[in-house]
């Protein structure tokens, strides 16, 4: 944060003082405090953003206006004039440090800058197709598998799920009342499961991917529509470039329209799919999980085995159950692989990803 404000003062056309001075000014903050701080810049960019982030920190909640700290007054006001990755990482701030004593304008701030709902406990169901499960059942084993959920989410790790919720859609087939999930790989190309597309039906999926809609950035549920995310079709010359069946890799490779080259809000997902990971670490999904608006399932999930002649990858975990088609990332928040099932089981729920080749 210090980094960003000492940019913002280097970037602004006045002098780095007057930089400080005017920011705590035109922030709504109370006046006396305007006078409390015009004496204490230094000049020094470094110098003067530790020094004022320290002092609003000490000042708890801003009495000019009880729904913001001070810290949070400020940093919202900083907003306004600052890019995407910077943008990113005050909101990330603002969310993890509880910065907005307002329940109402920390929900109004998720939505307006894209931030993944992190997904709770919910009722487990199976979805997709059946799953081979190699890994073990045992409950000594399983339970070095399982991690335990943060007391906190590190402001990093939710400045990339931000970045990253930008290449999620909910896949709809209105006819057909389905819903899964799928991400951008390309500025036009979307993957999600074989399966998604499938029905009972006697229709291809050429023909079903005819009807299916795109919606990127559902984020939070809103009766008055204000919320709905930005719709898309898919092309109508060639929707469907490539897939594999649901036995195999289970993956479709969808062309949108063009109308979606138009947008600036979405961008396609960082993929590592040469990148194989390791038995024990984790994988963070952005999912659709039943067709509900964006949930983040963090780094709770135990990869129980990798079978790289099946290009299946095999986890459990006690939280939210991801939607088919969801990326799966890294550590690193690179997509390594694509959602494709899921099964209860005694012990907790079983889940199976796919790694799609290169």
């Amino acid at each position: 944060m210090v980094e960003i404000l000492a940019n913002q003062a280097m970037k602004s056309l006045v002098d780095p003082k007057m930089f400080f001075r005017d920011l705590v000014r035109r922030t709504n903050l109370p006046q006396r405090w305007a006078f409390e701080t015009a004496a204490t810049w230094t000049g020094d960019v470094a110098i003067d953003s530790r020094r004022l982030i320290d002092w609003l920190d000490s000042k708890g909640t801003n009495p000019q206006d009880k729904r913001y700290t001070a810290l949070g007054a400020v940093l919202t006001e900083l907003l306004q004039n600052v890019g995407f990755e910077d943008a990113s990482f005050i909101v990330s701030l603002i969310i993890n440090y509880n910065l907005y004593r307002s329940q109402e304008l920390s929900e109004k701030l998720m939505i307006c800058y894209q931030v993944p709902d992190l997904a709770g406990k919910v009722e487990a169901t199976n979805s997709g197709p059946d799953i081979d499960w190699q890994g073990p059942t045992d409950d000594l084993q399983l339970q070095s598998f399982f991690k335990p959920k943060p007391n906190f989410i590190d402001v990093g790790f939710l400045m990339q799920a931000i970045q990253q919720a930008a290449s999620v859609c909910r896949i709809e087939i209105p006819e057909q009342g389905v819903m899964g999930t799928g991400f951008l790989v390309n500025d036009n190309l979307v993957l999600t499961n074989y399966h998604v597309l499938e029905t009972y039906y006697e229709a291809t999926i050429e023909s079903i991917a005819r009807n299916v809609v795109l919606r990127f950035g559902y984020f939070y549920p809103d009766s008055s529509g204000a919320n709905e995310g930005q719709l898309f079709k898919l092309a109508s010359d060639k929707p469907i470039l490539a897939y594999s069946n649901t036995s195999e890799l289970d993956y479709v490779l969808l062309q949108v329209e063009d109308k979606i080259l138009q947008s600036r809000d979405l961008r396609p997902a960082p993929l590592e799919f040469q990148a194989l990971p390791y038995e024990g670490t984790d994988i963070n999904i952005l999912q659709h999980p039943d067709g509900a608006s964006m949930k983040l399932t963090i780094s709770s999930n135990g990869i129980t085995g990798v079978y790289k002649n099946s290009g299946r990858i095999q986890y459990v975990t006690k939280t939210a159950p991801g939607s088919s088609g969801s990326p799966c990332f890294n550590e690193n928040w690179k997509v390594v692989a694509i959602h494709h099932a899921q099964r209860t089981k005694y012990f907790g729920l079983i889940q199976e990803v796919s790694n799609i080749p290169s």
